[in-house]
């Protein structure tokens, strides 16, 4: 009988899957997840900013309505923390709570607020000594208070916090001015010796037409603060600052507005505008600014000058800081007048001083003979 053969059946080729297909994360090309949540963050950054520029209601509504298309606050914390969750959270917190460590002493306990804390998880490992209360604009926990910064109340003097941090927070802010006003506000949540904890993109001070390390220390510097720790990472520069003694308020002082105190007690009145240091349109536009129009000095200056028996149609008044060549303005001043702080006074040409010189001339009845000829 002959014997039957059987054909072998061909083999099979392993299946090899293009990267990619599955959609998992670990499958998908190096960098396309980051780049997907990177524009996600840049575009509604980009939104918030034109939001706090315009005036005009119709645009404000168009811009919102954007941001709502990109899934408004709640996606953008998504993104924020896509790929980078321990930079948003746990690692910022440890890295502020071993630097406090290195620096006070031993059992010591704190209290801390957490500005934006979204999760509020930053500083669980460390409840043994610092005590967190935490805030956010869309909180994701029970343990969050939703609250913007600014409207956060006060508290007592005996009830101020030993750490404020604003993790991720500053570079949130579209407006520019209230960028730099969140470095004066926070000095009324603060103890006298109290410290200021900052996050930011590394991409914000080292790669900014308008902001580098240097310039961030000054500013902060002209805000009330000394820089006690700075360190850099991968994507974040993390910054340890602590309060300056506040200088005293004068008996006319006393009757500002809160903001304004701040202003009188930690600013040194140097203003920071957008001037360009990083030239080049391949670099961000990060600034923070410190506001000239906020000034008390300033306020009161002109209170005292709106009150003279002058033409006011003679008196000018130039506000730095809403003024395009306002930076070129200030230097030029502090070449003639050997002062960098405002406000300066000029009474026909002649360089009278700042606010207190102007009250005393105006104590001791001088004034008044100055500007009788105009």
């Amino acid at each position: 009988m002959q014997e039957e053969t059987k054909a072998k059946a061909p083999r099979r080729e392993k299946l090899i899957r293009p990267r990619g297909k599955r959609g998992g994360v670990k499958h998908r090309p190096k960098g396309s997840v980051k780049q997907a949540h990177t524009v996600a963050i840049a575009k509604y950054h980009a939104l918030e900013k034109q939001i706090a520029q315009t005036t005009d209601i119709a645009e404000r509504s168009a811009l919102e309505k954007q941001q709502r298309k990109l899934g408004g606050l709640a996606k953008y914390q998504d993104q924020s923390t896509t790929g980078s969750a321990t930079d948003r959270g746990g690692e910022s917190g440890k890295w502020c709570a071993k630097t406090l460590k290195n620096i006070i002493a031993p059992d010591t306990k704190i209290s801390l607020l957490d500005v934006g804390a979204i999760a509020g998880t930053a500083y669980t490992k460390y409840t043994s000594w610092i005590t967190t209360t935490s805030i956010d604009l869309n909180p994701r926990s029970e343990n969050v208070h939703q609250s913007d910064f600014f409207d956060w109340p006060a508290p007592s003097a005996e009830a101020r916090y030993n750490v404020v941090a604003l993790s991720l927070v500053i570079n949130f802010v579209g407006d520019l001015h209230k960028r730099g006003e969140l470095l004066l506000h926070a000095h009324q949540y603060l103890r006298p010796d109290g410290y200021l904890y900052i996050v930011l993109p590394l991409a914000c001070v080292k790669n900014s037409r308008y902001m580098t390390h240097a310039h961030f220390t000054a500013l902060v510097n002209s805000a009330g603060y000394s820089v006690v720790c700075n360190e850099d990472s991968a994507k974040l520069t993390r910054w340890l600052l602590q309060t300056k003694a506040p200088k005293s308020l004068t008996k006319s002082q006393r009757k500002l507005s809160s903001k304004e105190k701040l202003m009188a007690q930690y600013w040194d009145g140097i203003v920071y505008k957008k001037h360009e240091l990083l030239p080049g349109d391949a670099h961000n536009n990060f600034a923070i600014l410190l506001p000239k129009s906020y000034c008390p000095y300033c306020k009161r200056s002109k209170d005292v000058i709106s009150k003279l028996n002058v033409d006011q149609s003679k008196v000018g008044v130039l506000e730095l800081d809403q003024t395009n060549d306002g930076s070129d303005i200030q230097n030029y001043l502090k070449e003639k007048t050997d002062k960098s702080t405002v406000p300066s006074i000029f009474i026909s040409g002649d360089f009278i001083g700042g606010c207190d010189d102007l009250l005393k001339i105006q104590s001791d009845g001088e004034l008044d003979k100055l500007v009788a000829n105009i």
